[in-house]
C-alpha cells in the first residue's frame, strides 16, 4: 500500500507501513508478549554447588591469587554460603562469615560475568546482610582490592564505607581496601 498515508499527529505524517513499525502490538505483528525475566531467588548452598562456586571462583578472583576456585571452596566450607538462582541455573554466591564483636565480614562475593549488572550483586549483599543481622552482627565487614573497581561501586553503592587502605595485598601485589557497614540492630522477626 505504498500510497496510503497516516498522520500520528499534527505534523508527523507516515505511511501504513511506518506506522505499523512503531506500534505492530496495534497490528497483529507480535505475536506474543515477550517472557518475563525470571525470578531471582537465593538459597543457602548445598554441596552440588562446590562446582559451580570453584569455577566461577576461578574466574572472578584469578587475577587476585593462582589458587582463586580452591580457596572460594575452602572459604564456602567454613562460613555460610548463599547461592543467587535465576531461571534455575546458579548466578552468583557469596560467602559470609559470623565473626566476633557482633561484626559478620563478607568473605567473597562473585557473579557470573554474563549476568553483571542485573541487580543480582545488590541482592546477594542485601542477604547477606539480613543473613549478618539474624546472627546478631550490627556490623558487616570485608576486604577488596583497591583496583576492583567494581566491586568498590557496588559496596559504597550499599552503603559501605572505607575503612583503612593499602595496609595489605593479595598474593598478585593488589592493594587492599577494607569497608565497613553498621547494619544497626537486629530486627526481631529478621530471618535469612
Amino acid at each position: 500500500m505504498p500510497g496510503v498515508w497516516m498522520v500520528l499527529g499534527p505534523w508527523a505524517p507516515c505511511s501504513l507501513r511506518a506506522a505499523r513499525a512503531l506500534e505492530p502490538w496495534k497490528h497483529g505483528v507480535m505475536a506474543s508478549a515477550p517472557k518475563p525475566e525470571p525470578v531471582l531467588s537465593i538459597r543457602r548452598s548445598r554441596a552440588s554447588d562446590v562446582t559451580f562456586i570453584r569455577a566461577l571462583g576461578t574466574a572472578a578472583f584469578a587475577e587476585y591469587s593462582a589458587t582463586a576456585g580452591g580457596d572460594a571452596v575452602s572459604m564456602a566450607r567454613r562460613a555460610i554460603t548463599l547461592v543467587a538462582e535465576r531461571g534455575g541455573q546458579s548466578t552468583g554466591f557469596v560467602v559470609v562469615e559470623p565473626g566476633s564483636f557482633a561484626t559478620a565480614y563478607i568473605s567473597a562475593i562473585a557473579v557470573l560475568e554474563e549476568a553483571r549488572g542485573e541487580g543480582i550483586g545488590r541482592a546477594l549483599v542485601r542477604a547477606a546482610e539480613q543473613l549478618a543481622r539474624a546472627e546478631g552482627a550490627v556490623q558487616m565487614a570485608l576486604t577488596t582490592a583497591d583496583s576492583n573497581v567494581a566491586a568498590l561501586a557496588l559496596f559504597l553503592r550499599s552503603g559501605f564505607r572505607r575503612g583503612s587502605s593499602g595496609a595489605g595485598r593479595y598474593p598478585r601485589g593488589q592493594r587492599t581496601v577494607r569497608l565497613v557497614k553498621h547494619l544497626g540492630r537486629k530486627a526481631p522477626d529478621s530471618k535469612p
